[in-house]
Parts: C-alpha cells; structure tokens; sequence
C-alpha cells in the first residue's frame, strides 16, 4: 500500500517521523490518549508477544504456577525504545530492561 498524500507526510514529519528512520527514530509527539493505540501499533509491526505457563517453581508448590505475559517491542533507535518505556512509566507504571540483540557484524537491535 502507497499513499502519496504531502499533507498526510507533513504532519508525520511535524510529529517525529522521518525517511529512513529505523537508525534516527527518537520521542513523538503523540498525545497521552493516543499513546495506546501507538504503541499497540508498534508492537504490531516490529515487536512480540509471548504468553505461557510458568511452572519453574511448582516442584515447591502446586501454587506455584503463574500466566506470563511478555510484550517486546524492538527497533534499531535506542533514543525509541527509551522514550516508549518512560511513556509508559509515565502512563502505566510499569518498567522494563532493554536489551541489546546485537548480532555479529550487524547493527544492534534494542528490545525493551
């Protein structure tokens, strides 16, 4: 799909986007309302979500049994990746580590 629309790419400029922006990306001015429906989109296009059973410590309790969920967003701008987890810090109160997926010879790949 192409849209080919200068005022639709004006405001995607005005609010951070840019050409080639996988390795410059940085915070964007998207509105708190709408940082849900954002980040439901970032995931959706270049991250993961991972939901399984936890039985590590049944051995020591049958209670012990726990649903994970892992939501992994992922881009190659750090300056991104930090700016989604304090947004979200700031809007949910969660937290999250990132992490370098760097592999050999090639440019790293931040994963929150």
């Amino acid at each position: 799909m192409q849209w080919c629309d200068r005022i639709l790419y004006d405001w995607l400029v005005a609010i951070g986007l840019m050409p080639a922006k996988s390795l410059r990306l940085g915070p964007l001015a998207i509105p708190d309302e709408r940082f849900a429906d954002f980040f439901r989109g970032c995931i959706d296009g270049d991250g993961s979500i991972v939901v399984y059973t936890d039985r590590y410590h049944h051995a020591r309790r049958d209670s012990y049994v726990y649903q994970r969920l892992y939501v992994s967003p992922v881009s190659a701008s750090r300056p991104f990746v930090e700016w989604i987890r304090a947004t979200l810090g700031r809007l949910v109160g969660i937290s999250g580590g990132i992490h370098d997926s760097r592999r050999r010879a090639r440019r790293p790949i931040f994963v929150l």
